[in-house]
């Protein structure tokens, strides 16, 4: 391994070059990196630098951009790095976490589920890194309606016909599989489907 891999800046090149990615996709590895290399021995730098781009390489996704804290763990803005899909991943620390096990499987389960509706947030996979479970899904570019409402104030008529008219769907196809689901939400006499 080279001198260049323990500095903050050789790291981050060897990681953007391996997946042909761009800066503003590296925030969080970078922060990642310069924690392993600001401290340590060379061998210990070394060690963590390699376990990092291990830990990268069995889950295949990079995390991109903090979207905020869900029920049980944070939500990233994330992407496949093979594929530079873009996706959602959901970190829950099984050590840490309130819920309990069981809870965290039947949320797994439902969304694997979900599969052939199309207002169902689309699952892609679970991957468990030490003690953390990455649950990858579906990334949802608009947001919820809530997120909507706070940016414009208000939402033309026809368009809460068509969040209603697809929230309906949704609802329909999980009655009819005999499943609630957790994240339908009415806010302001609006239904909010929340695919997050």
């Amino acid at each position: 391994m080279s001198e260049l891999r323990l500095t903050l800046d050789g790291a981050l090149s060897e990681f953007k070059a391996k997946y042909g990615l761009a800066d503003e996709q590296c925030d969080i590895v970078k922060k990642e990196i310069e924690a392993i290399v600001s401290v340590g021995s060379d061998e210990g730098k070394l060690e963590g630098i390699e376990g990092l781009f291990k830990e990268y390489e069995e889950c295949k996704y990079l995390r991109v951009l903090s979207l905020g804290g869900g029920a049980f763990g944070m939500v990233y803005r994330g992407i496949h790095l093979l594929s530079k899909e873009e996706v959602a991943i959901k970190l829950i620390d099984l050590e840490e976490s309130k819920a309990d096990p069981v809870t965290i499987s039947r949320e797994v389960i439902s969304l694997a589920l979900g599969g052939s509706c199309d207002q169902l947030v689309q699952y892609r996979c679970s991957v468990v890194i030490g003690t953390v479970l990455w649950i990858v899904m579906e990334y949802c570019k608009g947001g919820s309606v809530l997120n909507m409402i706070n940016r414009h104030g208000s939402i033309p008529e026809a368009a809460c016909a068509v969040i209603i008219r697809e929230a309906l769907k949704g609802l329909l196809y999980l009655s009819e599989s005999d499943r609630a689901h957790r994240d339908i939400k009415v806010r302001w006499g609006l239904i909010t489907f929340l695919k997050l």
